[in-house]
């Protein structure tokens, strides 16, 4: 054949794309992919006639007497179709299967080998921004790092960490990445209504590539600020389950609050994404269960001292409140 035409299959929508052709200058636009679908499913097709190749015909502005599609194969999925029109022998199929075969192994190793590359390279912007967390003790600049940092990795527009109030159920954005943050945080997004109240509620992982399309987008926030979220990966925080001593037993993990990261720059939210916006959800869920659990460890030292001091003062008449004028002293003089 002088002609060839390579389709490839796309994973997320699985439409045939044109990837490749040799022996002729392709029109741009959609590739007809009719023929593929209809040769999927077999070893090779061999097509005289019918709309599959007229339509490539008329595509392609030529005249076709027959067209043999080949499946390019891997592991029982079909990951693109090869047509060669107008083929001269067709006593080598056999040969054509193995190098189209051999096509498909190739493309699975390059695509295998330029994902662990993507991969090795944010694990290594990850692994840098660990290391850099421990020079700060405020609990808001290290997640606000860490929002910034993940809309880095993910090539995403923004990303804002929500908390959820336990009285009211509405979900709170604590912190955003945005450069209108001041203007977005603190706002509620009412209980029930929203993306990250379903996954508050439920604990999932929800990737809407086309949020326009989705019935539980609150469009809330983009009011308030003047912002438009066209996709949106949101991910839950998860308290981890804390062993509190043989006496106390232990506290049981749950879902503190939830992750969104907004605006797939380049192309939609992938698997990788969804790993990577996990990670974060654990370390900032981690952040946010120490400094609470610091927060109550100090809140009952400081009951515990009160009560120390009460039951002193409450022996002698005469030193009533001593210890307490003594603590404002000592402050007082600290500043």
């Amino acid at each position: 054949s002088e002609i060839g035409l390579s389709l490839l299959s796309d994973p997320t929508t699985l439409a045939f794309q044109l990837n490749s052709a040799i022996g002729i200058n392709a029109p741009a636009g959609k590739c007809p992919d009719q023929l593929a679908w209809e040769s999927m499913n077999g070893e090779y097709t061999l097509v005289d006639h019918g709309e599959g190749l007229d339509a490539i015909a008329h595509w392609l502005d030529i005249r076709i007497q027959k067209i043999l599609s080949i499946p390019i194969d891997h592991k029982e999925k079909t990951l693109g179709i090869v047509h060669l029109i107008n083929p001269k022998k067709l006593d080598t199929i056999g040969i054509l299967k193995k190098q189209v075969q051999l096509m498909g192994k190739s493309m699975v190793n390059s695509y295998t080998l330029t994902e662990s590359n993507r991969w090795g390279g944010r694990l290594q912007q990850l692994l840098e921004f660990v290391a850099n967390i421990s020079s700060s003790m405020d609990q808001n600049q290290i997640l606000r790092m860490m929002l910034e940092q993940i809309s880095i990795l993910l090539d995403a527009e923004a990303a804002s960490l929500f908390l959820s109030d336990e009285i009211s159920g509405d979900a709170i954005l604590h912190i955003s990445s945005r450069n209108d943050h001041r203007v977005v945080e603190n706002y509620r997004v009412p209980h029930g209504q929203g993306i990250i109240n379903h996954v508050l509620a439920s604990g999932e992982t929800v990737v809407v590539n086309d949020v326009n399309r989705d019935k539980r987008h609150f469009d809330g926030v983009d009011s308030l600020s003047n912002f438009e979220t066209r996709s949106m990966l949101a991910v839950a925080l998860r308290s981890h389950r804390i062993n509190l001593g043989p006496q106390r037993g232990s506290a049981n993990g749950r879902v503190i609050g939830g992750l969104e990261i907004m605006n797939k720059l380049n192309g939609e939210f992938n698997k990788m994404d969804i790993s990577l916006a996990e990670i974060f959800a654990s370390q900032a869920a981690t952040i946010l269960q120490t400094v609470r659990l610091y927060d109550e460890m100090d809140d009952r030292l400081n009951q515990l001292l009160k009560s120390l001091m009460s039951a002193m003062d409450a022996k002698d008449a005469y030193t009533q409140e001593h210890s307490g004028s003594v603590s404002d002293y000592a402050v007082a003089i600290g500043n």
